[in-house]
């Protein structure tokens, strides 16, 4: 084998234009250099859509968000943690009390460091936390004063 035929095969041993994972790396390398050279009229075009089908984007966002929230009740469930109230406006507070501000997507993959408070307790918590250092006491002891 000539070194030309050699570079057709792949380091997965087969012909290049048949192995999938070398075509889509291809393509992706195709797609960004094609981003990045009319990066400029992309984003002019997407700007354009985006003013000229307002109804349109509203309506994607809110399904978006509709599906976040969806998935974020499954996960978290619909009643605050420490009170179980469930018809006033729910905050996803962080357990370590690290102060970020979390996307929902971030939220999602790392549910084991948030819990769900009504708006009460989630600044009952912060009331306690200059009190006490760990946010886990904090949590204990505004279960003692909600009453649960």
């Amino acid at each position: 084998m000539n070194q030309y035929e050699e570079r057709k095969i792949c380091i997965h041993g087969i012909p290049k234009w048949e192995c999938k994972e070398c075509v889509n790396n291809y393509r992706r390398k195709q797609m960004r250099e094609f981003y990045y050279k009319n990066r400029e009229r992309i984003l002019r075009k997407n700007r354009k859509w985006r003013r000229e089908n307002k109804d349109k984007v509203r309506e994607i966002n809110r399904k978006y968000r509709l599906k976040l929230k969806l998935e974020i009740e499954q996960i978290f469930g619909k009643s605050c943690k420490i009170c179980g109230e469930k018809k006033t406006r729910m905050i996803i507070h962080e357990i370590h009390g690290k102060d970020h501000n979390y996307g929902k997507k971030y939220i999602l993959e790392h549910s084991e460091d948030f819990i769900l408070l009504c708006y009460s307790c989630h600044l009952l918590i912060h009331i306690l936390a200059e009190v006490f250092d760990k946010i886990e006491i904090c949590i204990k002891f505004a279960k003692l004063i909600r009453g649960r």
